[in-house]
């Protein structure tokens, strides 16, 4: 017999979309600036783990049986009056925006949904069309003058979740609404970074043709190139180095991305770095 779920964790699960967000982890035991493969959640980021939308967690019910439960409960007439879910206050714009139901959106939009509304964490509709790739919906929003500069409470844009996602056609759209393209979060990650980290090389192309800056550093000075060769992206690393790459830049413990890539491996990855000059006696602070 399955027992009975927790609805506020049920909640929690239709959120938001994960954001595959490239994060370095840093404990005692830190040594190289790791960054998470695509889909996994940075873990400073808002409710990490969450599954993608419409996607439960365990032993959940489905979103329309969870949201007729919440409504029979005693803070049903809050959730109706305030026209929005209790799910960490998203709107009826927000899934809509998430799913790609853009005549739903449309809609919403003719009733004078606010189509800047936030969730608890600062999320858009428009961060949630650019994760999940709804160009044409993106435009919808756009044209009901969304903010293309919005911030989340990490201080990421619409821009940075369409660059993590691959999705070029959306950012381009962001870009020709002059998206910040060296927007940074509060760790300073650039959307570049977030391209380079998961490996999608068109759009870092297209945000290298619109200025972005291929050097750009974190907070503990990881470069994109650092990025990209924590995950082996070698195609993407050869077009960050024909951008001028820092070949041999080095992080706040003097890694550079030769030895990232010497440790995890990437032996084609690291013919290129050498064609290119890589100091093979690099030493960082662990091995000086």
């Amino acid at each position: 017999m399955s027992s009975t779920p927790n609805y506020t964790t049920c909640a929690q699960s239709y959120l938001r979309p994960i954001v595959p967000a490239p994060n370095r982890t840093r404990a005692q035991s830190y040594k190289r600036p790791i960054v998470t493969a695509p889909n996994s959640p940075a873990p400073n980021f808002p409710a990490p783990n969450f599954p993608a939308p419409n996607r439960p967690a365990p032993n959940c019910p489905t979103i329309l049986l969870l949201r007729a439960q919440r409504i029979q409960s005693t803070e049903s007439s809050s959730f109706v009056s305030d026209k929005r879910s209790l799910y960490h206050q998203t709107t009826p714009l927000h899934l809509a925006s998430s799913n790609g139901h853009r005549d739903l959106a449309a809609l919403l939009l003719e009733h004078n949904a606010d189509v800047n509304a936030t969730t608890d964490h600062q999320t858009t509709p428009l961060h949630l069309a650019s994760s999940t790739g709804h160009r044409d919906l993106a435009a919808l929003l756009l044209e009901h003058n969304a903010n293309v500069n919005a911030t989340t409470d990490d201080q990421t844009t619409p821009l940075h979740w369409a660059s993590s996602k691959g999705h070029r056609d959306l950012a381009a759209l962001l870009l020709q609404h002059n998206a910040n393209v060296i927007a940074t979060t509060d760790d300073q990650t650039t959307p570049l970074h977030w391209a380079s980290s998961n490996g999608h090389r068109d759009l870092a192309a297209l945000l290298l043709e619109h200025n972005a800056n291929v050097n750009a550093t974190t907070d503990d000075q990881t470069t994109p190139l650092h990025w990209a060769s924590s995950n082996g992206h070698r195609d993407l690393a050869a077009l960050l180095l024909e951008h001028n790459a820092d070949i041999n830049a080095t992080t706040d413990d003097q890694t550079t991305p030769l030895h990232i890539v010497s440790e995890d491996g990437h032996l084609k990855l690291a013919v290129l770095l050498l064609e290119h000059k890589a100091n093979v006696e690099a030493r960082d602070y662990y091995f000086t």
